[in-house]
Order: C-alpha cells, then sequence, then structure tokens
C-alpha cells in the first residue's frame, strides 16, 4: 500500500512533470482521478483512471481513463469521453488529442454547439474545422420526428471569415424515414438548413386539406423546394419554390420564388369582374432585392395568376399581407449630390385597375446650398411612359379613357431659404416651379383628350413659419414612473399657393376615383412631392399644425415620450377641381387629430381622425389600444371608420401559457353590416425538436366569397 505522503508526492510530481511537458498552455494542468494516477518514467506517459479529469484553460476533458504520452505529446481519453471547451461540447468512445496544435480525432461521436446537434461514426481536426463520417445533422435536439441530414461525411467550418457547412451524398429525412437525396449541399453556419411549413384543416369550401412548403439547401446561398398541396374538394395544387441569400461587404442579395397549379374540380366562382373562373389555375410570385456599396438598389416583384381570386382562394396569408400587388422592376443609384431612379410598372392581367408606366426615369438633384450660400436648391426630371388601359368594361370611365396612351416629361425645380430670430421663430419663403409636357401616342375623337398635346406650367410658392417652445415641470408620480415633464410645443404655419403660369386650365382629365383603404397621412405640402400629376389642380392652401410633446426621463437613460397631441387645420382658398371634364370650385377644408399615449410600457393608445373643415364630422378614423402584461399577455382593441364606405372594429387577445406555448384570438366585426366578418381563435407550440405547431378554428364572412367554419393545423420547422 501505498501511504498518503508517498501518493502526494507523486501527484506533486506528475503536475510538474505536466506543467513542464504544457509549459506551451500558458497556465498549469489539473489532472484527478479517482484510482492512483499512475507514472510511467520507462514509457514517459502518465494515466489516470476512474472517472479522470483533465483540465487546462478553457479545455475540461472528462473520461473513464486518461493517458498522457510526453514523447508525443499526445492526449488519449476512452470510454465515456466529455469534451468541453466555450460553446462546443463533444461526447466520444475515444478521442485523442494533439496537444500543441489542439488537433483531435475521435470515434462514435455525439457534438453539439448551439444550435446544432451531430452524431457520427468518427472524425477529427479542430474546433475551427472539424471532419465528421458517416453523420447525422439536427437542427435542435434530436427527436424521433425532428428533420435531419444523413450524409457520408460532413464537414464544419468555424473560422472568422469563413462559417459553413459542407455535406455529401446527403438524405434529408423525417425521422428515420428519407424523403429527398442530395449529392452535396453547402449551407452558411449561422442559418436553419432545413425549411418547413404544413397546415392541416378543414373549411366548407375546399373540404379537408393539407398544405406544405419545403425548402432544402443546394448551395451556401440557394434553396429549392416544394409547395404541395391536397384539397379533398378542390384536388392537388403543385409547383416549384426558391429562395437565395447572398451577402457580404459590398454587397446584399435576396429573393425569392413561389408558385402553385391546380386543375381545380370544385366551385371556383367568378372573379372580380364576375365572370366565371377557369378550372385550370395558377399563380407564380418573385420577389427580388439587392443592394451594392450602398449606392445601388435593385428590387422587383412579379406575380402572375390565372384570374383574380387565386391568391386569395389558395395563398390566404399572402393575399392579407398585400391584397393589391403590383408587378415592378426598380432601381436607384445614389452619389453625394445625385441620385437616379428607373421605375417600370406592367400588367399581366385583365382585371387589375392600376395604370402601367412602361418606364419611368427619375434625375434629381438633392436638396444643396448655393455656392456656399443659405439658398437651398433642388430639381428634378421625370420622364414616363404611360398607358391607361387598366378599367374593366363594367367602369364608367372605360369608354373615356381605356387605351389611352401618353407620354410624360417633367421638370422641376425649388429653391428656399430659412432666416431664424431669436432662437425661436423660423420663416422659411420658398418657390417651386414645375413643367409637364403631355404627348398621346394617337389622336383621340375626344377634343378634351387632345388638349393634352400641351405643356403646363405649374409654380408654387409660399412661406413656412415654426417655432419651438420648452417648459419643464417637477412633475413626480411613481405609478407612471414619472420623473420630471417636459412640454415641447411646436406651431407652424404653411401658406402655399398653386396656379398656371402658361394656362389656368390644367388637369385636364380628373384622376380617375377608385375606392381606397384608410389613409390618414397628411396631403403633401411641396409641388414636388406629389407623385401624380393627374390630382394637381389650382388652389391656396393655408395648413396650421399644433404639435405637443410631453416626455420624462428615463429610469436609465435619456427621456421617454409619455404623450403626443397634434392638430392640423387645412384651408383652401379658390380651390379648383374638375368633374365630368368641367372645372368647379369646392372646398376640402379638413382637419387631422392626432393623439398619442404611451405612459407605461404595459399601455399604448393611438387615435387618428380625419374631419371635414365645414361641418367637423369624421371623415376616416382609427384608433388602436393596446394593454399588455411583461410578456404574458397582451390585449388589442382597434376600429377602422371611413365615411359611406367602411366601419370595422376588432379585438385581439395574445396569452403566454408557457415558455413555448402561446393562446390567440382576434375578432373583427362590421358595423355597418352589423356582422362579424371574421373570428379565429387558436394555440401555438414549439416542441423540443423545433417544430412549431398551431391548431385554430376560423369564421370568415366575405362577401364575395361563401360563409363558412374552418379547422386548421399549423405544423411548421422553427428558424432560430
Amino acid at each position: 500500500m501505498v501511504s498518503t505522503k508517498s501518493v502526494f508526492r507523486i501527484q506533486l510530481g506528475i503536475q510538474l512533470y505536466l506543467a513542464s511537458a504544457l509549459i506551451v498552455l500558458g497556465n498549469l494542468p489539473e489532472l484527478s482521478s479517482i484510482n492512483p494516477i499512475e507514472f510511467d518514467e520507462v514509457a514517459q506517459k502518465i494515466v489516470a483512471s476512474g472517472d479522470a479529469t483533465f483540465d487546462f484553460g478553457s479545455i475540461k476533458l472528462r473520461a473513464d481513463q486518461i493517458t498522457y504520452y510526453k514523447n508525443y505529446d499526445l492526449l488519449n481519453a476512452r470510454s465515456n469521453v466529455h469534451f468541453a471547451t466555450n460553446n462546443h461540447r463533444l461526447l466520444a468512445d475515444d478521442f485523442s488529442l494533439q496537444i500543441e496544435d489542439y488537433k483531435f480525432s475521435l470515434n462514435q461521436i455525439k457534438y453539439g454547439f448551439w444550435p446544432y446537434f451531430v452524431e457520427a461514426d468518427s472524425g477529427g481536426g479542430s474546433f475551427d474545422e472539424i471532419h465528421l463520417k458517416k453523420s447525422t445533422f439536427y437542427y435542435g435536439e434530436p427527436n424521433p420526428f425532428s428533420p435531419n441530414l444523413k450524409a457520408d461525411s460532413i464537414h464544419i467550418t468555424n473560422l472568422e471569415n469563413e462559417k459553413n457547412i459542407r455535406f455529401k451524398n446527403t438524405l434529408v429525412r423525417l425521422g428515420k424515414i428519407p424523403i429527398l437525396y442530395l449529392p452535396q449541399i453547402k449551407v452558411k453556419l449561422d442559418k436553419n438548413p432545413l425549411l418547413g411549413i404544413s397546415n392541416l384543416g378543414y373549411a366548407n369550401e375546399f373540404g379537408t386539406y393539407f398544405q406544405t412548403i419545403s425548402l432544402v439547401p443546394i448551395s451556401e446561398w440557394l434553396r429549392l423546394g416544394l409547395n404541395l398541396d391536397y384539397y379533398s374538394k378542390r384536388g392537388t395544387l403543385i409547383g416549384p419554390t426558391v429562395q437565395y441569400y447572398s451577402e457580404n461587404p459590398t454587397h446584399f442579395i435576396q429573393g425569392s420564388l413561389s408558385s402553385g397549379f391546380i386543375d381545380d374540380s370544385g366551385n371556383t366562382g367568378t372573379d372580380i369582374l364576375n365572370q366565371k373562373i377557369d378550372a385550370e389555375r395558377s399563380f407564380v410570385l418573385a420577389q427580388h432585392k439587392q443592394i451594392r456599396n450602398n449606392r445601388l438598389f435593385i428590387s422587383a416583384q412579379i406575380q402572375d395568376v390565372s384570374d383574380s381570386e387565386m391568391i386569395r382562394d389558395f395563398r390566404e396569408s399572402i393575399y392579407l399581407e398585400n391584397q393589391f400587388p403590383i408587378n415592378f422592376i426598380e432601381s436607384a443609384y445614389l452619389s453625394q449630390d445625385f441620385a437616379i431612379n428607373t421605375f417600370a410598372h406592367f400588367k399581366n392581367d385583365d382585371f387589375s385597375t392600376s395604370r402601367e408606366r412602361l418606364p419611368e426615369i427619375n434625375l434629381f438633384y438633392l436638396p444643396n446650398y448655393i455656392l456656399g450660400t443659405q439658398f437651398v436648391h433642388r430639381a428634378g426630371v421625370h420622364y414616363s411612359e404611360i398607358d391607361e388601359n387598366a378599367l374593366s368594361p363594367e367602369s364608367a370611365l372605360f369608354n373615356q379613357i381605356n387605351g389611352l396612351k401618353y407620354s410624360l416629361l417633367d421638370l422641376n425645380y425649388a429653391l428656399s431659404r430659412r432666416f431664424s430670430f431669436q432662437n425661436w421663430l423660423s420663416i422659411t419663403p420658398k418657390i417651386e416651379y414645375r413643367s409637364f409636357r403631355f404627348s398621346l401616342d394617337e389622336w383621340h375623337s375626344d377634343p378634351l383628350l387632345n388638349a393634352f398635346e400641351e405643356i403646363h406650367q405649374i409654380l408654387n410658392y409660399g412661406l413656412d413659419f415654426s417655432s419651438d417652445f420648452y417648459a419643464t415641470y417637477s412633475t413626480l408620480n411613481q405609478l407612471w414612473n414619472v420623473n420630471g415633464l417636459r412640454h415641447h410645443f411646436r406651431p407652424s404655419l404653411s401658406i402655399s399657393k398653386i396656379h398656371a403660369v402658361s394656362s389656368d386650365d390644367f388637369g385636364q382629365l380628373s384622376a380617375t376615383q377608385l375606392p381606397s383603404v384608410l389613409d390618414l397621412s397628411l396631403p403633401a405640402l411641396s409641388l414636388l412631392d406629389i407623385r401624380n400629376s393627374d390630382p394637381i389642380n389650382e388652389r391656396m392652401l393655408t395648413r396650421l399644425r399644433l404639435e405637443n410633446y410631453f416626455q420624462t426621463r428615463n429610469l436609465t437613460y435619456g427621456s421617454r415620450n409619455l404623450m403626443e397631441l397634434h392638430l392640423t387645420a387645412d384651408f383652401y382658398q379658390n380651390y379648383q377641381s374638375r368633374q365630368n371634364g368641367n372645372k368647379t370650385r369646392s372646398s376640402k377644408n379638413a382637419l387631422w387629430l392626432e393623439y398619442k399615449l404611451f405612459p407605461a410600457p404595459w399601455m399604448k393608445f393611438d387615435i387618428t381622425s380625419r374631419l371635414d373643415g365645414n361641418s367637423l364630422s369624421i371623415l376616416e378614423q382609427q384608433f388602436r389600444l393596446v394593454l399588455k402584461s411583461s410578456e404574458f399577455w397582451e390585449i388589442g382593441i382597434a376600429s377602422y371608420y371611413k365615411k359611406a364606405f367602411s366601419e370595422q372594429i376588432s379585438l385581439d387577445y395574445n396569452l403566454k401559457l408557457s415558455e413555448k406555448m402561446n393562446f390567440s384570438t382576434i375578432l373583427w366585426s362590421d358595423l355597418k353590416e352589423n356582422e362579424i366578418s371574421r373570428f379565429s381563435i387558436g394555440i401555438d407550440s414549439i416542441s423540443n425538436s423545433n417544430w412549431r405547431t398551431s391548431y385554430s378554428i376560423n369564421y370568415e364572412d366575405d362577401q364575395r366569397k361563401l360563409e363558412g367554419v374552418s379547422f386548421d393545423i399549423g405544423i411548421e420547422l422553427f428558424p432560430f
């Protein structure tokens, strides 16, 4: 038996031996075990067995047996190996580590670095680059139903300038069920290599349905997949889908394509023109965005659908986000003083109601001082080819403007100078000029339309007055965490007059008036900010705006807003509009009231109203109240009102049942029709295997669709 003193001397000698052997590590290693540590001086090795541990720096090693070979500078661990460093964890049956360069090899591996988990037969390398053979890759914790990639080999690169995973001879699996074979895959380390969305449910109009969207990586920047849906009353929808993404310090590229084709065996109904919808239906949706050097911007959106109801029927989530999509391609280039923009809007259907612009080119001289003076000027040139072939035959204006094609040349210039007095009053006189040249592509019998063959010059001049006043109060309120109160009052007055220089008969054709969604934005004051030339009419506008901001000290740093109250009043004189080709004088006086209240993180309220300036009746209004308790629950009430058009109210409620489960409900009520238009109640949960599952019951009463109740189950691979 070895005495305690002898054991101590042996262990002390071993520590000194290890310290000299591992001096390159820069710290003192620690070796311990349940059984006595063996020191073989002849073989130049140390053996620790029985829950052996070896610690140095950020590296922690634990195994049934740990052996260090001095001659080879090699550390070997066998049976129940646990190895950890920084955010990496590794389990293996056999592990060898080359001390000098941190290179290792191992067998029967379980390897994880959040949020990834890998199982492999063997492997080696370093934590910067590791190669694994006969591997199974999971995104998140493994589970019998977890999606995974089973590959002959996986190469993980985790360098500062390169972070990716490469797979060879890969099976995409759901649990142990093979779905797709890919010979080679390369994906970024911080991206989920698999994406999948599924919805299962029942609706009166579609019967039992199953919707799926799946995407798998083809390369580091490209994913390919499939839309595959089944509807018991309508048939099968299928179509390819694509996603791509690339980013570096000089450029950014992102885009997607989604499509679907179905031979609809159900009651297709009628489209927006009240025409029967064909059974062969399809959609293609494509989007692209690109930025280079923060100067060149390119974006595009293409939608090709067989009928006006296709997206609404089979991709309702997309329809709710964008009910009036347009097809466009746009590019812009920015320099220090200039910007150029090209835009093309085109139609590929016969039911949308927007004009085509093929193309539109804009050149801007950005606001700048004139030769070191305090005068600021800006200018622009605009050219477009416009096709008004946008209205349906059922439109009242169809016979008047359908088929009208013309070109528009728009020149503009603005000059202003700000004068400040006593640091509280500023006066800014301004003058703006725009010249429009309309040119018809062909002669029309209507003399009103032929009047477009003219140059119209418009002048806008005015004055802007603004002031800023501040007041502070030593107000304290513990309930609302008010620590002092500051009131910022900003009154402003703008006077502008638009009139024709060459003729007082501009705006020959009244703008096409279509039912619009709620829009409470203030009309543009500047002549150069009016996007469409059609609604420009002779007028004199006086705008009075009173802005109020109430702030308090933040608990940590700076300040926070408690309340905002703004009043805007527009007064028009000599306003001219055109109805059916005849000039009329009318009043557009209007008031805007904006009120925002956010006294605490758990409460937010805002209301915006537009009132008739003469009768003070409400023309448009929306408000929303949100109450919440930290992250546990949130309730929201909203109202949307447009006179003689729409009046709706909504109620939504969200409750966090647990860390991974959430309850939600939403109710839409049409007060004009005195009925519930939409109702939904559902539960959303996230499993340990990174699946998001949702269950919902929905009711919808649409004027153009059949009333019905549906039940829906959604399954989505949760993207971290």
